[in-house]
């Protein structure tokens, strides 16, 4: 049952996780578990910042308890699936991506995600499509026009590439990755 002090920590843990501050947001969570006064939110909150901390194999442990909480959490999936992706277990990764847009078909984010994966293993032509599919559901997706870039620059459309590179660092101009990605296309275009 919900207190007061459980739902503060709950939306202190979310100011954190928007701020950027993972480890305050973990340290929030993991406080709130021991008191006993948990929100089942609370297990995909902490499961973001183990992510963004970098502990994948963790942050499966959160996202677990989290759909043994709400099995249909598609965004808890999808957040698998890039833990399992980041660990290198590209086919694990793939189903969770899968998986989550199968309970959520517009979920853009496990488009581009899954187009990423694709990418991996070498399926270019089917993360292309889902690359595009996130595009037209989000085209403020920046991610997306990054992963679509990386695919396209696989099969060696590389006009097309660098119009997806450049698409994506109009949304985030100061990425550098983005920066380097394209200077490094530019080379190879001349």
């Amino acid at each position: 049952m919900s207190t007061a002090r459980s739902l503060a920590a709950y939306d202190q843990a979310q100011r954190h996780l928007e701020a950027g501050r993972f480890a305050e947001a973990f340290a929030l969570c993991q406080e709130a578990l021991k008191s006993g006064e948990f929100e089942p939110g609370g297990y995909f909150q902490m499961g973001v910042a183990l992510l963004k901390l970098g502990h994948f194999e963790d942050c499966l442990v959160a996202f677990k308890a989290a759909l043994r909480i709400d099995p249909r959490d598609s965004n808890a999936i999808h957040n698998m699936g890039i833990a399992l992706h980041r660990l290198g277990k590209l086919v694990e990764a793939a189903h969770q991506h899968r998986q989550a847009i199968v309970m959520d078909p517009g979920h853009p984010s496990a488009h581009s995600a899954l187009g990423a994966v694709l990418c991996d293993m070498h399926l270019y032509n089917q993360a292309i499509e889902e690359c595009r599919i996130a595009i037209n559901v989000a085209p403020e997706n920046y991610q997306a026009h990054y992963n679509l870039g990386n695919a396209l620059r696989a099969v060696g459309n590389l006009n097309a590439a660098r119009d997806a590179y450049l698409a994506a660092q109009k949304l985030m101009p100061d990425n550098p990755q983005l920066r380097e990605r394209i200077d490094s296309l530019i080379q190879e275009l001349h």
